[in-house]
C-alpha cells in the first residue's frame, strides 16, 4: 500500500517501519528503500499481473487502511483459488476525508496570494453566509431535482433499452451489457432511501452549496496533487513528486531497466480507478503511457466524459489488445441511491453531474453513469469501440452486487477478478 498526505506527499502510516519526517512522511531515502521492497516483491510473487486500485473520495486515511487490510486478504484467497489468475495488488490510498478536506477548503485554501490563514479565518463567516445565500437561491431547482429521482426509481429502462438498440445499430463494434433487473436493495436500506428522500426536499439545497460543492472542489485538488505534490509554503517552487508519481516512476524504471537481472515484473497492468479514482487514473494513463496497462477499470468513475476520452483513447490506439472497462451502477439504483444518509438522496455522481460540476455537453458529464456513456459515447472514435465495454451491475448478476456507489470501493466488489467486469459469453 502506498499512502499520501493531504498535500501528495508520501505518507508513512505505519509506525516505526521506517525513518519519517516531523509530519509522518517518508523521508527521500526511506522512499526508496521502501519502494525498492515493493518492487522486489512482485518479482518474486511471480503473478500474472498487477493490479493497482485507486479509491474514491470521502475516504479517510484509516478507513482506507482497514479496506486495503480487507482487500489484500481476499486477493490472497483469490490468488489461492484461481491460481491462473494471480495478481499483485497495489494499492493507492490519497488523503480524501469529508471532514479534513472542508476544513481545507474553509480554512487554509482561501485567502491571499500567499494563503493567509489570518485573512482566511477573518472572512470565514461572510463565505458561510455566501453559501448558505446561494443555497436559499436555488432551494427550488435542488428540491425539484430531489423530487425527480422518484420518477427515475424503474433506471429509465424503456428509453434506455431504445437508446442501447440504436448504438447496437450504429455501432455495432462498442460492447454493451444487457440492462437487466436493478439491484434489490433490501428493507432497510430501502427504508433509508425513502427517508432521505423526504429529509433531502429540505436539506438537500443547504448540502448542496453551503458544503458539498466546497468538499468536492478540495477533492478535486488532492486528485491532481497525488502526481505532483502541493507547495504548502505558498511559494511558486518547482512542483515535488507526488507519493504515486514515486510508485509510478519505480514502476516504469524497473520496466525500462529490463528487470536488471532479476525476475521479471508480470508483463500486465490492470488499473482500476472506483470514483474519484478515475480522476487520478485518467493522470496515470496520460503520464506513463509506456507501462504495460493490458485493462482499464472505471468502477462508477467521477471523471468527465472528455476527460476520460482524452486520456484513455491514445492508450487505446498504441496497442489493441488493451480493453477499457466502465463499470457502472443500474441507472434505477443510481436514482434510490443515497449521497449522505437523511441529507441527499440520488448518487454521489448524480450530485457531481447537477451542483458541482453542471456539464455544458454530454461529453462532460461523469462517466460512471450508464445513462451519460449511452449518449456521450461519441468522444470516442469509431476506431477504438472495438476495445470499451460498458457494463451496469444488474440483478442477475453473480456474486456480490453494489447497489449504491460507495459499495464499489469498499473490497466486497472483487476488482481483482476478470470475471466481474467482464462481458458475459
Amino acid at each position: 500500500m502506498i499512502f499520501a498526505d493531504d498535500e501528495g506527499r508520501p505518507l508513512d502510516v505505519l509506525p516505526d517501519s521506517l525513518p519519517t519526517t516531523d509530519w509522518g512522511g517518508l523521508r527521500p531515502g526511506a522512499l526508496g528503500v521502501y519502494l525498492g521492497r515493493v518492487m522486489d516483491s512482485i518479482s518474486v510473487a511471480r503473478d500474472s499481473s498487477i493490479t493497482i486500485f485507486i479509491h474514491g473520495g470521502l475516504v479517510p486515511t484509516d478507513e482506507a487502511l482497514h479496506r486495503g487490510r480487507v482487500m489484500l486478504e481476499r486477493v490472497i484467497a483469490f490468488n489461492y483459488r484461481v491460481p491462473e489468475l494471480r495478481t499483485y495488488p497495489l494499492w493507492f490510498n490519497w488523503a480524501g476525508g469529508a471532514v479534513q478536506s472542508l476544513g481545507e477548503r474553509a480554512i487554509h485554501r482561501h485567502g491571499d496570494s500567499s494563503g493567509s490563514t489570518l485573512l482566511s479565518v477573518a472572512t470565514l463567516l461572510p463565505r458561510l453566509g455566501l453559501g448558505l445565500g446561494r443555497a436559499v437561491l436555488e432551494a427550488p431547482r435542488t428540491t425539484l431535482d430531489q423530487l425527480s429521482n422518484w420518477t427515475r426509481r424503474d433506471g429509465n429502462v424503456e428509453a434506455n433499452q431504445q437508446r442501447i438498440a440504436e448504438l447496437q445499430t450504429l455501432k455495432p463494434e462498442l460492447s454493451i451489457s444487457a440492462l437487466g433487473d436493478q439491484v434489490p436493495p433490501g428493507f432497510w436500506n430501502g427504508a433509508l432511501t425513502v427517508a432521505t428522500a423526504a429529509t433531502g426536499l429540505v436539506l438537500g439545497p443547504i448540502l448542496a452549496d453551503g458544503a458539498a460543492t466546497p468538499v468536492w472542489k478540495e477533492l478535486v485538488e488532492r486528485t491532481r496533487w497525488s502526481m505532483w505534490s502541493a507547495d504548502d509554503t505558498g511559494t511558486e517552487s518547482l512542483p515535488q513528486r507526488g507519493a504515486l508519481r514515486n510508485l509510478l516512476d519505480s514502476l516504469q524504471a524497473r520496466y525500462d531497466s529490463g528487470d536488471a537481472g532479476g525476475a521479471p515484473l508480470p508483463r500486465r497492468i490492470v488499473l482500476v480507478g472506483h470514483s474519484m479514482g478515475a480522476i487520478i487514473a485518467n493522470q496515470v494513463l496520460t503520464e506513463f503511457p509506456d507501462l504495460p496497462v493490458s485493462d482499464i477499470v472505471y468502477l462508477a468513475g467521477a471523471a468527465s466524459i472528455r476527460e476520460t476520452a482524452l486520456a484513455v483513447v491514445p492508450v487505446l490506439r498504441r496497442n489493441s489488445a488493451v480493453q477499457f472497462w466502465n463499470v457502472t451502477l443500474h441507472p434505477g439504483n443510481e436514482a434510490k441511491d443515497v449521497a449522505i444518509p437523511f441529507l441527499a438522496s440520488g448518487s454521489f455522481l448524480e450530485w457531481i453531474d447537477r451542483y458541482h460540476e453542471p456539464r455544458g455537453t454530454s461529453f462532460d458529464a461523469m462517466v460512471g453513469r450508464f445513462e451519460n456513456f449511452l449518449r456521450g459515447v461519441d468522444a470516442f472514435p469509431d476506431s477504438v469501440l472495438g476495445q470499451i465495454h460498458l457494463k451496469a451491475i444488474g440483478e442477475d448478476d453473480p456474486g456480490y452486487r453494489p447497489f449504491r456507489h460507495g459499495q464499489f470501493g469498499y473490497g466486497e466488489f472483487p476488482y481483482w477478478d476478470p470475471a466481474r467486469w467482464r462481458q458475459p459469453d
